[in-house]
């Protein structure tokens, strides 16, 4: 039995040497993989006595995958009550003018300082750009929804994740 070999029309080594090892296409990443990162850079200290949500950080994303989930999250930062009486501050995410997640917060009266940590999975289904907002407001009284200080510090971001 005769056995025949042909040369391939493409050189596999030079095609192997072309390749990026270092970037993996994002419609080729596995589900679960973070895809994109984006933090807001800048924010504002936020007291107010205001029961309707104001907001206190902003960012945009734009997905690259209708079917992306985008979690979103606020950590660190201040909350701090400062109340003669029972009151709620309503932490919230906001997608446009649409409530994501919420994290309501009881504090009787006294001084309260506490860490803020909020998280919320979104499923947007577009690749237009995104803004998102992370707003609080207070039942009755005043407080500090969002205050950096040396040991407090907020990081409001969004991660897109491969679905």
């Amino acid at each position: 039995m005769a056995i025949n070999v042909t040369k391939p029309s493409v050189n596999l080594r030079e095609k192997l040497n072309e390749l990026d090892y270092d970037k993996v296409p994002f419609q080729k990443m596995p589900a679960g993989s973070v895809l994109q990162v984006v933090e807001c850079e800048t924010y504002s200290d936020l007291y107010t006595s205001s029961t309707t949500p104001v907001t206190a950080f902003t960012l945009n994303i734009s997905p690259k995958s209708e079917s992306s989930k985008i979690v979103v999250a606020c950590q660190g930062g201040k909350m701090n009550f400062n109340t003669s009486g029972t009151s709620q501050h309503l932490y919230s995410i906001w997608r446009n003018d649409v409530q994501v997640g919420s994290l309501p917060v009881w504090a009787d009266s006294g001084n309260y300082d506490l860490p803020l940590n909020i998280i919320a999975t979104d499923s947007p289904n577009t690749t237009s750009t995104i803004s998102y907002h992370l707003k609080g407001a207070v039942s009755s009284g005043a407080g500090w929804i969002i205050h950096a200080t040396a040991t407090y510090v907020p990081v409001f971001y969004a991660m897109e994740i491969a679905q």
